[in-house]
Formats: structure tokens, sequence, C-alpha cells
């Protein structure tokens, strides 16, 4: 649980950061260098960096949310195949 809390974390300070970046790149469009439209106003205002980093973060986050409830799910079926095994072990075993 505490994995799914870190990557919810993570993917909403991502998309925060993205939409942030993505606004303020539509208010103030830029022309570097003959680059324009979204990739010249990252790199003219100097958030490219940053704006990857919050891709990035987001990413990971959505990864670490869609991990945890993989691993818990894989996790209780393992569980309930083994005690569903131990059940019938048990009832085998004492109809002798």
């Amino acid at each position: 649980m505490k994995r799914f809390v870190l990557g919810a974390l993570m993917f909403s300070w991502g998309i925060i950061g993205v939409i942030i970046f993505t606004v303020l790149v539509a208010l103030h469009p830029c022309n570097y260098n003959g680059i324009d439209g979204m990739k010249g106003a990252l790199l003219g205002m100097g958030i490219r960096g940053p704006y990857i980093v919050f891709w990035l973060l987001s990413i990971l986050g959505l990864l670490i949310c869609i991990f945890d409830i993989c691993s818990d799910k894989l996790k209780h079926l393992i569980v309930s195949q083994f005690s569903q095994n131990d059940d019938t072990s048990v009832n085998i075993s004492s109809d002798k």
C-alpha cells in the first residue's frame, strides 16, 4: 500500500508539472533559432529539461501503481492456491 501511495503522489506531481509547463508554453510562444511550436517554446524558455523530468516522474509513478496492484493480485492468487491445496491434502489424509 505504501508503494501505491508513493506512485500516486509521483504521478500527480508529474502531471501537475506537465500541465503547468504546457500552459506556460501555450501562453508564451517562442521561436528558438528557427524552431517553432512547443519544442521551440520549451527551448526558448529553458524548461525542456524540467518538462521531460515531470513526464518521466508521472510515467514512473503510474508504473509503480500498476506494479503494486498486479503484485498484490498475484500474491492473493498464490496464497489462495496454496490454501486450497492444503485443504485438499488435509481432507485426503483425514479419510484414512
